[in-house]
């Protein structure tokens, strides 16, 4: 991508985070608590959530500010007021679909949130989010947790998989606004997730984020500040703490939320993120458990802040229409939540190979442009295809931790191959294969191929940053042996959860594309995109990075000084392709980049 667009986009955000976010350099809290008011007088009883309220007990209004401590089958729950028609609230994972580990298989591993925001594509999103919440409720979750909105600050990031934002906060505003009204169409209660500042993995429980107001409004809020447009119903606070205050007692970020950006959902606590009874400082719900926010500690607060937090929770179950008048005409009963259904079906298997295809980028297709592979006439003499790599036999799909999702069952990339390549399949390939366990032996077996396609992989989990941005397990090796040998005839499909370094083999690659975390549809996404029936129409949502920390931040940029200390933003709002364009540089491939098999693509 032309660095002018660059600055386009970046300028782009800033005006609308300025908008959004207007106000003294200042985070002040004080407006967190300013509708308190609303619970004076006639003024409590205009709603349903009100009405609600008023006939509660206090132990009643407790049960809805945390969690049950029962994190089966769903990974957070409330009790339930049957007698007012308050249902539990069935808290779930996660943003690649519903995670429910004790039935795998019965829900669909859709693309990761960073592959989908590849797309650059509203109505993906919308039809993404959609899907995905009718699995929810088909199996009796209530709330979403997801989406997440965290801006890709470090490559390394071991969960910017799971982040719909990319690297730029216009993108995540603008992607979030159709997920989160699908979701909630769906009689859902959206959680946006993580406020704030949550951009690692490395010592998450314990380390303080410092950075500039400036920089918090204009790049790591307004994706939230959408999400809060778009009517979201709660926000999760993370584990972090911000300026030395842990974030979910943050009265100065909680105030922002609540003040500035108008926030009237309730906010829940990151599971095991309390670390004191927090109401004053506009937290509502603690999860999983009710270790700080309990009838003991609760009784000690004013009680008008007790019925604030309740109010808020109960508002956002009215808006997702989940409170049911015991007794009211017209209202069917709700069945009986199972998470033990099976939710997948043909058609968001469908969905999911289309997403995952669209998402895909052709990162590059020089040369004798390669792509897409043309199908051999029957007379015609065969071609021979050699499929290198362990990821044709045991792919990887998703990531780890509250993102992973178990599919029923994984075609495998090299079947997906024989079955459509294939000289029985009438694509005209003898396909053979090579697990790419000794690279000397594999660029042998390239040299004698016509066409090569070696796919490789990389993967990221919750808990843990990545270390750096290599493929490993020996696959860049693999790939410097295989471009040196067989360069001009060598396709690499890349299946990864962001950037990877791709000097020095890429100059030597005919065509690369990129497939971000796929989800179960992986195989089919794939060979529809080698074959041209589907379009890689995705576009980067994070730069790739020509060699390792290329920005050289310090260890107290990341992952921060000291165990559990502080980590300084010291750059500011130059993350991204906004360093590149500051500085005048070039990543190896853009934020935007990509092409198409009719040509290069430029935005206008």
């Amino acid at each position: 991508m032309a660095r002018g667009v660059a600055v386009v986009l970046v300028l782009a955000g800033v005006l609308d985070g300025a908008a959004a976010l207007d106000g003294a350099a200042a985070l002040d809290g004080a407006a967190a608590l300013d509708d308190v008011a609303l619970l004076d007088g006639a003024a409590a009883l205009d709603g349903a959530a009100e009405r609600v309220l008023a006939q509660m007990s206090f132990s009643e209004k407790v049960s809805l500010l945390h969690g049950t401590g029962a994190t089966e089958p769903y990974v957070g729950n409330t009790r339930a007021v049957e007698r007012l028609g308050v249902p539990a609230l069935a808290l779930n994972d996660g943003p690649q679909g519903i995670r429910v580990d004790r039935f795998p298989g019965t829900s669909t591993q859709w693309p990761s949130a960073l592959t989908v925001a590849a797309t650059w594509h509203e109505p993906s999103i919308r039809a993404w989010g959609a899907a995905m919440a009718a699995e929810f409720r088909r199996k009796g979750a209530n709330v979403f947790l997801g989406p997440g909105l965290n801006v890709a600050r470090s490559p390394l990031g071991g969960r910017g998989f799971e982040y719909l934002s990319g690297e730029d906060p216009y993108l995540g505003a603008t992607l979030v606004r159709p997920f989160i009204r699908a979701v909630q169409a769906e009689g859902l209660i959206a959680c946006a997730k993580h406020w704030l500042l949550n951009n690692q993995e490395t010592d998450r429980l314990t380390v303080s984020v410092k950075v500039s107001a400036r920089t918090l409004r204009e790049l790591y809020a307004p994706p939230f500040a959408a999400a809060i447009e778009a009517g979201v119903g709660s926000i999760m606070c993370s584990y972090n703490r911000v300026g030395g205050e842990w974030s979910c007692e943050n009265a100065r970020t909680l105030g922002l939320l609540r003040g500035e950006l108008g926030f009237g959902g309730f906010v829940v606590s990151d599971w095991g993120a309390v670390h004191s009874t927090s109401l004053s400082a506009g937290l509502d719900q603690e999860m999983p458990g009710g270790v700080f926010l309990n009838e003991s500690s609760l009784a000690r607060v004013p009680r008008k802040l007790l019925d604030l937090a309740a109010l808020r929770v109960l508002r956002a179950m009215e808006s997702a229409k989940l409170l049911r008048p015991p007794g009211a005409l017209g209202v069917p009963p709700e069945p009986p939540p199972d998470a033990s259904r099976n939710v997948t079906s043909d058609a968001n298997r469908r969905l999911a190979r289309q997403l995952a295809a669209r998402a895909t980028v052709l990162l590059k297709n020089d040369g004798r442009r390669l792509l897409p592979l043309a199908r051999t006439a029957a007379a015609a003499p065969t071609r021979t295809l050699l499929v290198v790599g362990r990821q044709a036999i045991a792919p990887l799909t998703g990531g780890g931790g509250s993102g992973a999702v178990v599919p029923a069952a994984v075609v495998t990339p090299l079947d997906a191959l024989r079955e459509r390549l294939g000289v029985d399949g009438g694509g005209g390939f003898v396909i053979s294969y090579d697990a790419g366990d000794d690279a000397r032996a594999a660029a042998e077996a390239a040299c004698r191929a016509d066409l090569v396609l070696v796919l490789a992989r990389c993967g990221s989990t919750e808990g843990t940053d990545r270390a750096d941005l290599r493929l490993g397990e020996g696959q860049d090796e693999l790939l410097r042996a295989i471009a040196a040998a067989a360069g001009e005839r060598t396709i690499v499909a890349l299946v990864t959860p962001g950037a990877v370094l791709t000097a020095p083999w890429a100059a030597q690659t005919a065509a690369i594309i990129a497939l971000g975390l796929p989800g179960e549809a992986h195989a089919h996404a794939l060979v529809d995109v080698l074959l041209g029936e589907a379009e890689p129409a995705g576009r980067l949502a994070v730069s790739w990075p020509n060699v390792h920390n290329e920005a050289n931040w310090t260890a107290a940029q990341f992952p921060g000084t000291g165990a559990g200390g502080t980590v300084e933003y010291a750059e500011g709002l130059l993350t991204g392709y906004r360093w590149y364009d500051a500085l005048g540089l070039a990543p190896a491939f853009s934020f935007g980049h990509g092409l198409s098999y009719g040509g290069p693509f430029e935005y206008a």
